[in-house]
């Protein structure tokens, strides 16, 4: 439904007109939408990432339950609205102050099939080319190991 609504745009504003309104249509709609659409276990991980390293704090830092360095429990996404060239996303950890995302892989929402694995490589590909890097974390691998994966992620974002 998304990609109609982006084609018809181009047809009738041009490529460059019906990309920014799309953009404009994508940002105005991500605002009004206050659905709790992250994982609790993401934000689990999270958390233990700034209690493991408590420096990362200074940076500009955005996930669904951290507001200026406080837990968030009123269900509200904070998640940052990243603007890419073709559209606009919500990255589940992002690190703006370096350039770096955390992709938190749910069991069902990111399970194994060629429509979501394709939709995510279009995607990295965006996020690589906007200048960011990517660390995706499976939901699986956290339960199996959740102190390796906690200090992958730390040690991630403390990469230059």
């Amino acid at each position: 439904m998304k990609k109609l609504k982006f084609l018809i745009l181009l047809k009738k504003y041009g490529e460059i007109d019906g990309l920014i309104r799309f953009n404009e249509r994508q940002v105005k709609w991500l605002k009004n939408y206050k659905k709790s659409n992250f994982s609790k276990v993401s934000q689990d991980l999270f958390w233990e990432i700034l209690k493991v390293n408590p420096s990362i704090m200074v940076n500009e830092i955005y996930f669904a339950t951290y507001v200026n360095g406080n837990l968030d429990d009123s269900g509200k996404n904070n998640e940052f609205r990243l603007k890419l060239t073709e559209r606009v996303i919500l990255p589940d950890f992002i690190d703006l102050t370096n350039k770096k995302i955390i992709e938190f892989d749910g069991t069902y929402y990111h399970r194994l099939n060629p429509e979501n694995y394709l939709r995510e490589l279009k995607r990295d590909e965006m996020i690589i080319k906007s200048g960011y890097e990517i660390l995706h974390i499976s939901e699986k691998d956290y339960y199996s190991n959740k102190e390796d994966i906690i200090y992958k992620c730390v040690n991630f974002l403390n990469k230059n």
